[in-house]
């Protein structure tokens, strides 16, 4: 599964995803074509930043998204999946936080439900796009 995070990040962020994945109290979906990983779904108890964003008593964040292939589905499928599990376990709500850096992947979450509903200026200059999602 690092092969995946290798593309894209940093070490100093492989690190950080790493240390999140592997806390008890997160959930990981993986999607396998044959041996091979082609998507990674990462959620957990929603950062505290992101709680004046969410309007219910039990959000879940979606902490880290990756399909290997753009438009191939692995993506909605696992935010189905994730879905799915949340509800079973009385979530209410899924918030999202997007980096300026992943602004081609903003349009998929328009278009699988998810509102926008803010942003926040990181103290390193980065913007991050906030989404929510009703599961109730």
């Amino acid at each position: 599964m690092r092969e995946i995070y290798e593309q894209h990040y940093s070490e100093e962020e492989i690190a950080h995803v790493f240390t999140r994945i592997n806390d008890p109290t997160v959930s990981t979906l993986v999607a396998y074509e044959g041996e091979e990983v082609i998507g990674v779904c990462v959620f957990l108890a929603p950062h505290e930043k992101l709680l004046p964003f969410t309007t219910t008593a039990k959000p879940l964040e979606l902490y880290s998204l990756y399909a290997k292939a753009r438009r191939s589905g692995a993506g909605k499928v696992l935010i189905q999946e994730m879905t799915r599990q949340a509800q079973e376990q009385g979530y209410t709500e899924i918030v999202v936080a997007s980096a300026d850096r992943w602004q081609q992947s903003w349009g998929f979450y328009d278009a699988i439900g998810f509102t926008r509903v803010g942003q926040i200026n990181e103290p390193n200059g980065e913007l991050l796009q906030i989404w929510t999602k009703l599961i109730r």
